[in-house]
Formats: C-alpha cells, structure tokens, sequence
C-alpha cells in the first residue's frame, strides 16, 4: 500500500474507531447502516473541493454542509447524529489544512432527512456563510501548505492527455509524460502557452501516486478546474482547466 493511500486511512481511521468504541458487540452485527459514514465524509470532500471560494490572496472552503439521506438511512443515524456531525467537522477541519484552503470557521454540518433522496444515497450542498455566533471574517483560520492527499480509485497508472478549446492554440493536444509538464508562458515549460495572461511558470500537471494532480505556481491570474480557482487539486476525466486566456480539457484513461 502506498504512503499517500495510508496517510489518508489514518484521517478516515479516526471516523471509523471512533465509530468501532461506539458500537462493540452483538450490536454491531445487527446494526448496519446502508450509508455507512466514511461514505458521508467522502461525499463532503468533494463538495469541499467543487465549491471553494476565491478570495484576495486565499481560498475559502465551505464552512455550512447539509448532509441529505433518505429517511430509512437517517433514522440509522439519528440516535447518535449530533456526534457523527461533530466528527465530520472535525475531519473536514483537517482536510481543509490539507488542502491549503482558508476557513472563516469551524465547519458545520447538519444531516437531515429528505423523501426525495432514494436509498443509498448522499446528497450534500455545501456554501460559505458568516456565522451568527460571531465567528466571522475577522476569525479566518490560516493554514499551512502541504501536499494533498486523496482515496486512489484505480491501481494502474492512468495515461493522459491535456487538450487546448480556447484560446490562440485551439485543438492542440499534449499527451503528459509520468513525469509531468509544466505550463507557462516561459520557453523552459515543457508546455509554452504565447498568451500575456498566463505567467511564465503558471501551472504544473504532475503524477501522484496513481491518479494525476494540477499545481498552482504562484500565477498572477489564477488556476482554474471547472470555473473554481485551486492551489493543488486532484484531476479527474473530462475536467476543464483554465490558466489565463487558455482552456485545456483534462483526458486520462486506463
């Protein structure tokens, strides 16, 4: 098993034994929830991730989660929901110092029960709100930068390919190298973009583990996927990048 793939079980880790101390025992054999809440924390990174704010000079992440589940699966967690928010608080808490992202305040997150959400699903929605109790703007919490890490989905390195849509270099196509390229403006990037929006060394696509990763390197305009500005965020299928005035669609397959 990797190092990235376990640093990341330990944060899970501490959801799941929490869990365990809970609920040892002949009840653990009964009780089996169809949504199980390593699910849940799964469903909330990513809505972490698709819904950062750009601010000046920081990345705010959400601070307010509803958590949706159909009503069989909420009255599974009702009987001890307020801990379970606790502890997907905290987890978020953490995952956002990971990602470098900036936090207004403690994440919130509510689980509440919806008709319309079939069995075995999670629904989660997540926005940056000013809180009434007085944690605000003036009590953003800083975090430190350090390398992302996330669940690897596949073992097997995926090859890739970054595809121009805007921009004066429409339809070029770049296949990405193991060992990565860099993007800029600057005749040293693997991948020379001639736009004055884009910096002299404004981004870098890098592999992983298995999975493939976009960096931000200090860039005057900002890095974008899927319209949101990132520092460090993991690639997926079919994501739409923008540095400057050039679009690329990312393009990994097995």
């Amino acid at each position: 098993m990797c190092a990235e793939r376990l640093e990341y079980v330990g944060v899970l880790g501490k959801v799941e034994g929490w869990l365990e101390s809970m609920f040892e025992g002949p009840f653990t054999r009964v009780f089996r929830p169809r949504v199980q809440p390593a699910v849940i924390a799964k469903r909330l990174e990513r809505s972490m991730e698709e819904n950062q704010t750009v601010g000046v000079g920081k990345v705010f992440a959400p601070n307010t989660y509803e958590v949706s589940l159909n009503p069989r699966e909420y009255e599974d967690f009702d009987r001890y929901r307020n801990s379970l928010e606790r502890e997907m608080s905290s987890h978020l808490q953490e995952r956002a110092r990971a990602m470098n992202l900036s936090l207004i305040s403690r994440p919130q997150v509510k689980l509440i029960s919806d008709e319309r959400v079939r069995v075995g699903s999670v629904h989660v929605s997540s926005w940056l709100q000013d809180m009434d109790s007085g944690e605000g703007l003036g009590q953003v919490e800083f975090t430190q930068p350090i390398e992302i890490q996330r669940v690897r989905r596949t073992q097997q390195p995926q090859t890739a390919t970054l595809t121009v849509v805007a921009g004066p270099h429409s339809g070029r196509r770049y296949s990405l190298p193991s060992s990565g390229v860099r993007l800029g403006r600057g005749t040293d990037n693997e991948v020379v973009l001639e736009d004055p929006r884009v910096s002299r060394n404004h981004a870098e696509v890098f592999m992983r583990g298995n999975e493939w990763a976009l960096r931000d390197l200090g860039s005057t305009n900002g890095t974008y996927v899927n319209g949101y500005g990132i520092r460090e965020r993991a690639l997926e299928s079919g994501d739409r990048i923008s540095l400057g005035g050039v679009e690329f669609v990312f393009h990994a397959r097995r």
